[in-house]
C-alpha cells in the first residue's frame, strides 16, 4: 500500500476506533462511590462524572425531583421529562408557594435571570435557584446586584446540599442509614426518572455492582 494511502487508512481507523470508544464510554453508567465521603460529596462526585459526558443539567434536575418526590410524596412531585416543560410552566419544579429551578450553567446567563424576574414580577412565589456548589456564590452575587429589593424572595443554593443534606437527615447522620438512603434516592431516580430509552449513560449504579 502506498505511503499516503496507508496514512490515510490509519487516520481513518483511528477516527473511527476514536468515535466508538467514545460511544461506549458515554453508554456506561453513572457511579456512586459512596466511599467519597458525605451524601453531599457523592452527589457532587455524580455530578462531576455527568458533567464529563454533557449531562449534568439532566442528571441534576433528576437528583432533584426524585428527592423532592421521596419527601413529599407522588401526589407533590410527579417525574417529567427534563427540559420539556409543561404549557404555562414556571421552572422545573413547584413546592408550595416556592419555585425551584435547577441550573448547572457556571455563570448567571440571561436566560435565567429573566426567568427568576418573570416570577418575582408575576406572581407572589419565592424562587429557589439551584446551582453547582463551585459556582453558588458567582450566581448569589447577581442575584444580589440585579434584584435587591426582591433578594429576600430568591435563595440561591447549591444542588449538591439541597440533595445531600436531606439525604443525610434522612439517615440520621449515621454513615450506613446515609448509604442506605441514597440508595433509596438512587433507585428512585433509576425507576420513576430516567427516560424509558437512551438513558442508560445517567443511570446511577452502586460502585459494587461495577465491581463485580
Amino acid at each position: 500500500m502506498p505511503t499516503k494511502r496507508r496514512d490515510d487508512f490509519l487516520t481513518e481507523v483511528q477516527s473511527v476506533a476514536a468515535k466508538r470508544l467514545m460511544a461506549i464510554n458515554d453508554d456506561k453508567p453513572l457511579i456512586a462511590r459512596y466511599s467519597k465521603g458525605t451524601a453531599v460529596n457523592v452527589i457532587s462526585d455524580i455530578l462531576d462524572q455527568a458533567q464529563a459526558k454533557k449531562r449534568a443539567k439532566d442528571v441534576a434536575e433528576y437528583l432533584v425531583g426524585a428527592k423532592l418526590q421521596l419527601r413529599f410524596g407522588d401526589h407533590i412531585v410527579k417525574p417529567k421529562n427534563v427540559n420539556t416543560p409543561s404549557l404555562g410552566q414556571l421552572a422545573d419544579f413547584r413546592v408550595g408557594n416556592t419555585a425551584i429551578e435547577v441550573t448547572t450553567v457556571e455563570r448567571a446567563d440571561k436566560s435565567h435571570l429573566d426567568q427568576v424576574a418573570g416570577i418575582l414580577k408575576d406572581t407572589g412565589l419565592q424562587v429557589w435557584l439551584l446551582t453547582r456548589m463551585k459556582d453558588r456564590e458567582k450566581w448569589q452575587n447577581a442575584v444580589d446586584a440585579i434584584f435587591e429589593t426582591q433578594s429576600a424572595r430568591v435563595v440561591v443554593a447549591d444542588i449538591e446540599t439541597f440533595v445531600g443534606q436531606n439525604i443525610s437527615e434522612i439517615g440520621v447522620f449515621k454513615t450506613e442509614q446515609v448509604v442506605a438512603a441514597l440508595v433509596r434516592l438512587f433507585d428512585q431516580y433509576n425507576n420513576c426518572w430516567l427516560p424509558p430509552a437512551g438513558s442508560g449513560g445517567i443511570k446511577i449504579i452502586n460502585m459494587e455492582t461495577n465491581s463485580s
